[in-house]
Parts: C-alpha cells; structure tokens; sequence
C-alpha cells in the first residue's frame, strides 16, 4: 500500500501537534511551609526508645492536581473522591509520605480567590500492620465545613504495640503557594525532529515527482 507524500505529511503534522498538546498537560502544585518547628514533645512510656523528634523538626510538603482549586469550596478528597491529576509528598521532619504508599485525608476550604484558606490534612504510612509514621496540618479537626478552630501541625512514629512519640506545635499555622507547572515537559529533541521529518517527506515528495516525469 502506498502513502503519498501529501497523506504522509499530514499524518506527521497530526502526531506532533497531539504529542504537544498531551505532553504539556498544566497541573498545579500547592507547597506547604510551617509557621513553626515544633515545640511539643510526646512520648507514650510503652513506646521503645527516644523521642526521635525535636525543635529543628516541621511539616512539609506539596501536593499536585490537574485543575486549580476553585474559588470559596470546600474540599473533601477522602468522601468526594480525589481531583484529577492528584498526588502529594508530605514529611513530619524526619519520615516522608507519598501518594501511593500512605492512607490519606484531605479538607480543604478555599477563599474567594481560590487560594487555600482552611485545612485538615492527615497522611499515614504503615510500615507493618501495626506500626506507621503520620503527618498532621490543620486550622481544624473536622471534615465538611465544620468549625475549623484547631491549629495544629504534627509529626507521630507509631510503635508496634501502637504506642506513639510526636512533637507538634499549636497556634502557628503555615501558609500555601501555588504554581502552575508542567506535568510532563516536552523533549528537546521534539523541535529537531518535526524539521527533520518533514524535510526527509519533501525530498521523497520529489522523487515521485520526478518518478512521474520518466513514466
């Protein structure tokens, strides 16, 4: 079966121009930054050893979504399901948590300008069955809607008889920014190859030509 050069030319142009558009999909990060390093120390007396948190110790961390959060919502990504797009990194200071290893809560309320006003966000990653790590941000300690007045940030390590140590801190809430980031970059060489293959098309667009001519 032969393609003609101008049916070869349009494929090529249709492939790099959907390989562009998919290849830069948008997505949006939400970077947390601490108010505080915690000043609270916890330690329950079946728990083994030390306490491995101190006051150099905060939470932070990021999560990612394909659309902007919209203006003045609220959020529950555990009840409503999760946005598109959607993955985070949380650290206590010392354990990180990502999206596919943690069990995870997310409320959120948005401000009329779609910037994150309110939050309870929980992440916990088991190690075994009965022993884990978590990770607390919060202005509340409730879902939908509900009085956010808790302000709290916390760093926990689980023992295997669920006994726990923590530091955390009260009363210092962190803040969020937003960017807008590509989620998969284009390759460089993408630029260099379109030209390439549309010069290797003219040249056997004239060769049929000339093919032509001869018959």
């Amino acid at each position: 079966m032969k393609i003609s050069p101008h049916t070869l030319l349009a494929i090529i142009a249709a492939s790099l121009l959907l390989s562009q558009t998919a290849s830069a999909a948008p997505a949006f990060r939400y970077d947390y930054t601490a108010g505080s390093t915690y000043d609270t120390f916890i330690t329950d007396p079946g728990f083994p050893g030390t306490n491995p948190y101190d006051d150099t110790h905060a939470v932070s961390g990021y999560f990612e979504v394909a659309t902007a959060l919209a203006p003045s919502t609220d959020y529950d990504f555990f009840l409503d399901g999760v946005p598109a797009g959607f993955s985070y990194s949380f650290s206590d200071g010392i354990n990180t948590s990502i999206h596919s290893d943690a069990f995870d809560y997310f409320n959120i309320r948005t401000d009329a300008l779609g910037n994150i006003s309110q939050w309870w966000m929980f992440v916990y990653a088991p190690t075994t069955v009965t022993r884990g790590d978590y990770a607390t941000i919060s202005t509340g300690n409730c879902p939908d809607a509900c009085d956010f007045h808790i302000i709290r940030d916390e760093g926990a390590v689980v023992s295997s008889a669920f006994d726990f140590a923590l530091g955390r801190v009260f009363g210092s809430p962190g803040s969020w920014t937003v960017t807008e980031v590509s989620a998969v970059p284009l390759p460089a060489g993408v630029w260099l190859f379109g030209p390439s293959v549309f010069g290797l098309a003219a040249m056997a667009r004239r060769k049929v030509k000339a093919t032509e001519k001869i018959q």
